[in-house]
């Protein structure tokens, strides 16, 4: 699953002065916060699924981009192929495991086989691209796929 965590630059760090600063700021700030970083992560959800498209041959894995709350931010969420798209892939065989065949439609038509050789697929930095055409302003975005973790750069984020 891919996992791109959004929160205010200025409130990141442990829990303790997470807290501090909430009951610092109150109620009404904290509430400004959170409506401001779910407008940003739904304007880099957009963003973040018209750069996917193109990868998108069935619509299955563009379907899984969500946006959702988070203390101090939002967290935009994606499953499918989406984490394989951004680190990429190197070259391995897919097994049929649970039916005899694998059935899918190739080039020239309908295609069943037991195994397939899956080429190896270059990383596509697609998420820093969403990033760098959406406004973060005071926030910033950390992407979390898999085992790695990538920080956007650029204005606006926090490297």
């Amino acid at each position: 699953m891919l996992d791109v965590s959004i929160s205010r630059r200025s409130i990141q760090g442990t829990r303790r002065a997470k807290d501090a600063l909430k009951s610092h700021l109150g109620p009404a700030v904290t509430a400004g916060i959170r409506r401001e970083a779910s407008a940003i992560a739904a304007l880099l959800t957009e963003e973040i699924k018209r750069e996917f498209a193109p990868h998108s041959k069935t619509g299955y894995t563009l379907g899984t981009f969500r946006h959702r709350p988070a203390p101090f931010g939002a967290v935009i969420e994606a499953g499918g192929g989406a984490a394989y798209v951004l680190e990429g892939q190197r070259r391995h065989i897919i097994r049929a495991r649970t039916a005899p065949y694998l059935v899918f439609e190739g080039e020239r038509g309908w295609v069943r086989t037991k195994e397939v050789d899956h080429p190896a697929v270059a990383p596509d930095p697609y998420v820093e691209r969403a990033g760098a055409a959406v406004d973060m302003g005071v926030f910033s975005a950390r992407i979390v796929g898999g085992a790695a973790a990538t920080v956007l750069s650029g204005p606006g984020y926090v490297i």
